[in-house]
């Protein structure tokens, strides 16, 4: 039987989801009101899965993903916020699933089950955020530092090496080994390349100096 530790600082709803696992066969072997309370759980109750609400009152559900994590806990991040913003963003985090409360009991069961067997359980419109998040992640100019990113969109507007060493206030020298690490890491040979790039990108890349 599969073994739930349940977190949510709400007793109603704490309850709600006892009901609907139980009614599965699924065994709630623990509950907690707070992130305090659910470490403690964590460190000394056996359980396959937990069902965290990323709202707890004393710690941010981030903080708490991140220590579930180490911790090498399945979780499913069970939540009012909007999928669209908070699914991917759980997933990334450490989540193994992600259900809306607006979802019916039955995901939350499948999800269980799935997470449970080491599967991660998504909607589709999670899946989607998931896959644009690593395609705009897996981007050659994302490779680059604060500094490189700066010297790379300069060299995209055209500048020499010379005026860029003005603008930024570092020597010419240094600016040409930024411009051999920036050709390196985005496997490119020349700034022609460089340049043609940095149009092609330009709405995502237009910032990059601040970032």
């Amino acid at each position: 039987m599969v073994r739930v530790l349940i977190a949510d600082d709400h007793d109603v709803v704490r309850e709600g989801i006892k009901g609907i696992l139980n009614e599965a066969g699924i065994d709630v072997v623990g509950e907690a009101a707070n992130a305090g309370q659910l470490l403690q759980l964590t460190a000394s109750v056996p359980f396959d899965v937990v069902i965290l609400d990323l709202g707890l009152p004393d710690a941010s559900g981030m903080q708490v993903l991140t220590k579930l994590k180490q911790q090498a806990a399945r979780v499913i991040v069970y939540s009012a916020y909007p999928e669209e913003k908070f699914g991917a963003r759980a997933i990334l985090g450490g989540a193994r699933g992600f259900v809306s409360k607006d979802q019916s009991p039955e995901d939350l069961i499948k999800a269980v089950r799935a997470v449970s067997r080491g599967v991660r359980f998504v909607s589709p419109a999670v899946a989607d955020q998931l896959l644009w998040d690593t395609e705009i992640n897996d981007q050659p100019h994302n490779k680059l530092s604060r500094r490189e990113k700066q010297v790379f969109q300069l060299l995209g507007e055209g500048r020499s090496v010379t005026e860029i060493s003005q603008i930024l206030g570092i020597s010419f020298k240094t600016v040409s080994t930024y411009r051999s690490r920036i050709l390196e890491k985005m496997k490119m040979s020349n700034n022609a390349e460089l340049i043609s790039y940095y149009m092609r990108h330009l709405e995502e890349v237009s910032a990059l100096a601040q970032s």
